[in-house]
């Protein structure tokens, strides 16, 4: 009984070999395991010589540190002197579980099993044979001999062969040999190949030189400088894009217009045009006025006085009449864009503030015109 309770022991040690390993990646593939073997056997056994025989285990690993084995042997028991006529042979089959502590290079393993064995007895006149269960515990060890993992494998086992009423002789109940083997470990099949490590794609879809996933500013134009975050940059930090702005060193805290540059107290609209005697814009006053709202936007506490302006040519009143409703019409193109009307006025004052003589094309040109004047 207190063999059978070492079998027991053995195998919840390999039992909480499994349950406390740690998960990793293993060779999980089918082996074969064939071994010479060595039996010293009981000295109670009614023989006198030691025996020796072959095995052949067939087994899997299940997990990290564990693999279960079915096996088969054959030994020969030979009697000598006073027995010599007397030989046993035992053949069996066995399961058994193996707890390994590692599986690279050098593996050390414990080992519990039962098993099946039939023994033939040759007594020289009387021949019998009779059937038994075992149970083993055991150690052994495999070292690594190639890549794919054919190994040497080692092995003692301390097996108990239970024995049944009639196989007692002088009241034993059971007898324990211990079995010796040695023999090869090879693994069925290739080994497994690792899976090639997944590289992460990296992008960058715009070109700026920023990876799309640190880039703020993800479809930045071909060929325009970036900052850290992938977006245009602003050196003076006024609000206007390098690649927009026509004054790059401006003072900080200054405002600009659209164009980066100080924002003065009165804006001439130079380019806002209208048709001949009209308040009626022409097409090519659109982009400047455009301009405009984008500063008025950014400013969004201006007040700002629309001031209309003509030449001296036709009456005063004419000219007060068409500076006034030019102005209006500029003062509704800036609300239409976005603008709060609350923050624009809209005042004429038709010829009598030129800035060049009316004498000249050139100077009738510069007093057509029209002006924001910055309120605060």
């Amino acid at each position: 009984m207190k063999k059978l309770a070492l079998i027991v022991a053995t195998a919840s040690l390999a039992g909480s070999v499994l349950t406390t390993a740690q998960a990793q990646s293993y060779d999980d593939r089918w082996y074969i395991a064939p071994a010479l073997q060595y039996i010293n056997i009981d000295n109670d056994r009614p023989i006198n010589d030691d025996g020796y025989g072959l095995n052949i285990q067939v087994g899997k690993p299940v997990s990290p540190h564990l693999n279960a084995e079915i096996g088969i042997f054959g030994n020969l028991l030979d009697g000598a002197g006073d027995n010599d006529n007397f030989e046993q042979e035992q053949y069996g089959i066995n399961l058994d579980l193996l707890a390994l502590a590692d599986r690279s290079g050098f593996q050390p393993y414990v080992l519990a099993g039962v098993g099946m064995m039939l023994s033939k007895f040759d007594q020289g006149i009387d021949n019998n044979s009779e059937t038994s269960l075992h149970g083993d515990v055991g150690i052994g060890s495999l070292i690594q001999l190639t890549e794919n993992g054919l190994a040497l494998r080692s092995e003692a086992r301390y097996r108990t062969e239970f024995l049944d009423d009639a196989q007692r002789v002088n009241g034993e109940e059971d007898y324990s040999d211990w079995v010796y083997s040695v023999g090869l470990h090879a693994p069925i099949g290739a080994a497994a190949t690792a899976a090639a490590p997944i590289t992460p794609v990296v992008r960058d879809s715009d070109g700026d030189g920023v990876l799309d996933a640190d880039d703020q500013c993800p479809t930045t134009p071909p060929g325009e400088a970036v900052n850290s975050v992938g977006c245009p940059r602003d050196d003076d930090r006024d609000g206007v894009l390098n690649a927009n702005d026509d004054c790059p060193n401006t003072a900080p805290n200054v405002r600009v217009d659209s164009r980066g540059c100080d924002l003065q107290d009165v804006i001439t609209l130079r380019g806002v045009n209208f048709h001949t005697n009209s308040a009626r814009l022409r097409a090519e006053s659109y982009p400047i006025l455009d301009n405009a709202i984008t500063t008025l936007v950014r400013y969004s506490n201006l007040q700002v006085e629309v001031a209309g302006h003509t030449d001296s040519r036709a009456s005063d009143s004419y000219n007060q009449d068409l500076s006034q409703r030019r102005a209006e019409t500029v003062r509704q193109y800036l609300i239409n864009g976005g603008v709060s009307g609350n923050r624009l006025t809209a005042t004429g004052y038709g010829e009598n503030e030129p800035v060049a003589s009316n004498d000249t094309p050139d100077g009738r040109l510069q007093n057509r015109r029209v002006e924001l004047r910055v309120q605060n």
